[in-house]
């Protein structure tokens, strides 16, 4: 799957002037930098910008109603009364030593027992 494939099925995209999703640059020690777009082919050229620097790359998982100017740029203003929509649940589970799971068979055991008790459908994928 492509990148433009695999955002397509995991991010809420916006209709026009509805809102934003923010991409965001960071390299360790350093403050994070953003930009707020509010369409996927915006955001796929922001993204080959972001991947000519050695900065890790990250994106907002949920639509912001928001943003505020960032310089030429726009920031949407993340926060859970500015997420407007998601397309998709992430969890991210900690494994490993001084971690909440020694194991990842711990983490997929406790997963389940979540997932049936909050009555939700099993994930469509994982990673270790």
């Amino acid at each position: 799957m492509d990148t433009r494939a695999f955002l397509s099925r995991v991010v809420a995209w916006p209709e026009p002037g509805s809102g934003y999703i923010n991409l965001h640059t960071h390299l360790p020690g350093a403050p994070f930098k953003g930009v707020a777009v509010e369409n996927i082919d915006a955001f796929l050229r922001a993204l080959e910008k972001a991947r000519e620097t050695s900065e890790n790359i990250y994106f907002c998982l949920s639509q912001q109603r928001e943003a505020k100017p960032n310089g030429a740029k726009l920031l949407a203003i993340r926060n859970r009364l500015n997420a407007t929509a998601m397309k998709a649940v992430w969890l991210d589970i900690d494994v490993g030593k001084g971690k909440p799971y020694a194991t990842t068979e711990e983490a997929a055991h406790a997963l389940k027992k979540f997932l049936e008790s909050a009555k939700l459908a099993q994930p469509s994928a994982t990673t270790p």
